[in-house]
């Protein structure tokens, strides 16, 4: 399964290395439909938009499990959705020099579950939108509270988790596109990233408390750009 997935990747990135960006052009090239990267800055961009409609005063709480997810998987519990693939988000993480780990999990020891963290080379996450008329761009965190108190969550810490490889009637296929799991939140185990502190996504097992922060967020369907930025020194924030 290892050998597939580094095969796989490996036919992504020679798919979207040819052409290299001239003198007058500018560092951010596209290497996929909707995805650029700028390997000399750490720095990949992604074209999506606000996922849900968190205004909707019939619905003013919208609880989350994904930050980032792919088309028709979890938009009702995302901030942000894009149309580009999973794996080829793997793919220009892996252009501009990141290693992925695992995801992270959960393992019962004697009827308590213990949390496995993610692993993988950290990165930050941000979002960049319009809002009322104003160029923004902020920490993915800054888009989600705590409830019941509407607490802020402070700063989160991301790994380049990597998602993984399941088989399918034979096929063998790539977790995060199945699952939408793009930027995780809560822990499903199959995130392309995660974060490093771990929620369980089962209510029964964790009461949920993460909240859209709509007083930030823009309307439904306007775009936004999701930034990962690789973080060189280890010892950064």
């Amino acid at each position: 399964m290892k050998t597939m997935l580094a095969l796989g990747l490996a036919l992504l990135v020679a798919g979207c290395t040819g052409h290299q960006a001239g003198r007058n052009e500018p560092a951010l090239r596209e290497v996929f439909k909707g995805v650029r990267v700028d390997p000399a800055r750490g720095l990949i961009e992604i074209d999506g938009r606000v996922a849900t409609d968190v205004h909707d005063q019939d619905t003013p709480d919208v609880y989350l499990e994904v930050i980032v997810c792919t088309r028709d998987t979890r938009e009702h519990e995302s901030l942000v959705v894009i149309d580009a693939a999973a794996a080829q988000v793997h793919a220009a993480l892996l252009l501009i020099g990141l290693e992925p780990g695992h995801p992270g999990g959960w393992k019962d020891e004697g009827g308590r579950l213990v949390p496995i963290k993610p692993q993988g080379d950290p990165v930050r996450v941000t979002l960049a939108y319009t809002l009322d008329g104003k160029a923004c761009e902020s920490p993915c965190e800054a888009w989600i509270t705590v409830g019941p108190g509407r607490q802020d969550p402070g700063p989160l810490e991301f790994v380049f988790a990597g998602s993984g490889f399941r088989v399918y009637d034979g096929v063998e296929r790539y977790l995060a596109d199945l699952e939408g799991t793009v930027v995780g939140l809560t822990t499903f185990g199959t995130e392309l990233i995660a974060p490093t502190s771990m929620h369980h996504p089962d209510s029964r097992v964790e009461t949920p408390t993460l909240m859209a922060r709509s007083d930030v967020i823009p309307a439904f369907g306007e775009p936004v750009t999701v930034r990962i930025h690789a973080i060189r020194d280890k010892s950064a924030p």
